[in-house]
């Protein structure tokens, strides 16, 4: 019997453990569809570790535009994620360093 392609993958990757950076792939690539259009480009996801995502953004006001909508903003993620990916973020100002 044939073993299906998405078998083979899911197995692969589990054994590969690199299913964290595939969720961490899939978040950045759906960034521009989860943050708001006034925001985009001023907030620009750096990482995702443990559950947090830290967030680099451009200026004070992006900064607190961005702790003003942290649960909706979570929420979004989640839900178009399809699942509970980020359980908080960190912000940080460019050149401000991380954290």
């Amino acid at each position: 019997m044939f073993e299906s392609i998405r078998s083979i993958l899911n197995r692969s990757i589990q054994k590969l453990r690199i299913e964290p950076r595939l969720k961490e792939g899939k978040l950045f690539a759906s960034w521009e569809q989860i943050i708001d259009p006034d925001l985009a480009g001023n907030v620009v996801p750096e990482r995702l570790e443990g559950g947090i995502l830290f967030l680099r953004v451009t200026s004070p006001v992006h900064l607190s535009e961005v702790k003003l909508r942290q649960k909706s903003l979570l929420k979004k993620i989640n839900e178009t994620l399809g699942e509970q990916l980020v359980s908080d973020f960190r912000v940080f100002l460019s050149g401000s360093g991380k954290g």
